[in-house]
């Protein structure tokens, strides 16, 4: 991926980084976020200075076509920092940089799984969603329902519902095949809700709150038996930018 590509992501545009306006260039409002917008080419006529005791805080002096820019290489997600001429720490000075790192590596993360997923996905799936035969997903919205049938499962019985049959069953099976109009299922989904609710309010024979005792031994009795379960295995087969403006 390219320097401009991490631009075209939203390096400055999702506020990753921004630019406190200087003393000396007339900022009514010193050190506040300035209004010209900067981007990966006026960087590239930058220089960075860390500035000492602050994470992710640098001094950004302005250096035009004889810089080294503050981003350098295709890939790089890092500032790189130059000393600065003590003549130039007034002359060239255009502001604090502030570098939101973690928020961008989170986000670009985020984006690199979203499309590796969409390589990888079931293309079956999708078909009919994007040819417009549908317009909406069949499994979550089969999902959606399904986790609606068992909240009301567990208010009338006292337990979840996890195997479906007769016509619940076929009605799951018409949703996830897309033969439900899609504002039918939101009114349905509404109104089944609202259903919820009101027998949660009543007498539904569930406690206020959950047994968070029972809860932690249930947890550590599930880890020890996966744990025990592995290792039995492992034994039969022998093997972890806020937009960036210009001051």
């Amino acid at each position: 991926m390219t320097c401009d590509e991490y631009d075209q992501y939203g390096r400055y545009e999702n506020n990753f980084v921004t630019l406190q306006g200087s003393l000396h260039r007339g900022v009514e409002y010193p050190f506040r976020p300035s209004k010209k917008d900067v981007n990966a080419t006026y960087l590239s006529g930058c220089h960075a200075s860390a500035l000492e005791h602050c994470p992710n805080i640098y001094r950004l002096y302005e250096y035009g076509h004889k810089a080294k820019g503050v981003f350098r290489g295709d890939d790089s997600a890092d500032i790189v920092c130059e000393s600065i001429p003590v003549e130039d720490e007034y002359a060239r000075f255009a502001g604090i940089l502030i570098y939101n790192k973690d928020a961008y590596e989170r986000a670009l993360k985020q984006w690199h799984q979203y499309w590796d997923w969409k390589k990888s996905r079931n293309e079956s799936r999708w078909t009919d969603q994007e040819s417009g035969q549908i317009d909406y997903g069949g499994k979550n919205m089969m999902h959606c329902m399904r986790l609606l049938y068992e909240c009301e499962n567990i208010l009338e019985n006292g337990e979840p519902q996890v195997r479906f049959s007769g016509d619940r069953l076929q009605r799951l099976m018409n949703i996830r095949n897309g033969k439900v109009p899609y504002d039918k299922l939101i009114a349905e989904a509404d109104a089944r809700l609202a259903d919820i609710d009101a027998s949660r309010t009543g007498d539904c024979g569930l406690p206020e709150r959950a047994d968070l005792d029972k809860i932690s031994e249930l947890s550590i009795k599930l880890h020890r038996l996966a744990e025990a379960t592995a290792l039995a295995n492992s034994h039969t087969t022998g093997r972890g930018i806020l937009a960036i403006n210009e001051a």
